[in-house]
């Protein structure tokens, strides 16, 4: 599993107490991402582009909220381990 990998869990957990499991699980999967109830990602390949598509698509759906939402501690994950973050978080 790559870093990534760990950040997209990060933002998966943070969306499930923002926008609510049902929505986290749909935007997600339209950009690819399989989570479980738990916001385990299933897909083990997950890299940046991964995380841009994902952090467009909550952008465009939902607007700024969930980006800022968890924009902090994904900041502090990426900078641990050393990981570019998509535009949108910086």
């Amino acid at each position: 599993m790559s870093g990534y990998h760990d950040l997209i869990e990060l933002i998966a957990k943070r969306q499930m107490g923002i926008l609510g499991k049902r929505n986290t699980i749909e935007i997600f999967s339209k950009t690819g991402l399989i989570l479980d109830s738990e916001a385990k990602l299933e897909n083990d390949n997950a890299g940046y582009e991964q995380l841009e598509a994902l952090t467009i698509a909550l952008h465009e759906k939902y607007g700024p909220v969930p980006i800022m939402g968890c924009k902090i501690p994904v900041a502090r994950r990426a900078r641990e381990l050393n990981l570019k973050l998509p535009p949108l978080f910086a």
